[in-house]
């Protein structure tokens, strides 16, 4: 990580994702836009709470237009969060990548 520190500042943290498989995750490596989206929350959610919705979401999302890939899957280590109860939360993170930008 030393060699990173000339492209990054001391407020990054580095974490680990288990993706969940996605059908159309191979077919967006020529894709010109990647969005990543970190969702933070409360330790004691219920992580399977949060898998029912992202299912219903994955399904959802086969009809944008644009979309090449859509995947997600929790932070393996719990994050530091000062806002957050006793200051960690735990983490899913998502990364969209589409081949057109939207306004």
């Amino acid at each position: 990580m030393e060699s990173l520190d000339i492209l990054v500042d001391e407020n990054v943290s580095f974490f680990h994702v288990q993706l969940l498989s996605s059908d159309r995750f191979t077919d967006a490596v020529l894709a010109p836009i990647t969005e990543c989206i970190i969702v933070s929350l409360d330790t004691d959610y219920p992580s399977s709470l949060f898998d029912a919705a992202w299912t219903r979401f994955m399904e959802a999302s086969k009809g944008i237009e644009g979309l090449c890939a859509l995947s997600g899957g929790w932070v393996v280590e719990e994050q530091k969060n000062e806002k957050a109860a006793g200051g960690l939360t735990k983490t899913f993170f998502v990364l969209k990548i589409t081949t057109i930008k939207v306004a």
